[in-house]
């Protein structure tokens, strides 16, 4: 199965990508210098197609076989971390990396709600 990186549009500037959410259906979508990334399913599954579709360098990528609920992110999450804790282990995400991902989430609803691009500033 093939992963997906977190991050993989990183090549690109910030104040390149745009985000567009679909209010009426659980989908997103996520365009950058280097391609565009479809969020298929949110909180359901109206629609029969993968979870998550990529295109970049002129191919279409999807990928399934993942559990594609929004809930599943917080079950996978909450159980990572505290078998990092018990087992000596580094979370999955440093605490820079959380804050990193909470700024650009603020950026994109900003950009949402004001139909202008968020310049997003390292801390």
């Amino acid at each position: 199965m093939d992963k997906v990186r977190v991050g993989f549009i990183g090549a690109g500037r910030i104040s390149d990508l745009h985000a567009i959410e679909y209010l009426r259906t659980p989908r997103a979508e996520i365009s950058g210098t280097r391609g565009v990334v479809w969020v298929t399913r949110g909180h359901g599954r109206l629609f029969d197609q993968p979870p998550v579709v990529l295109y970049s360098d002129n191919e279409v990528r999807a990928f399934s076989g993942m559990e594609a609920g929004w809930e599943a992110s917080f079950v996978a999450s909450t159980r990572h971390h505290i078998d990092a804790l018990l087992d000596g282990g580094a979370p999955f995400l440093s605490g820079r990396q959380g804050a990193d991902i909470l700024r650009y989430a603020l950026a994109a609803q900003e950009s949402a709600r004001t139909g202008r691009p968020v310049k997003i500033t390292s801390a």
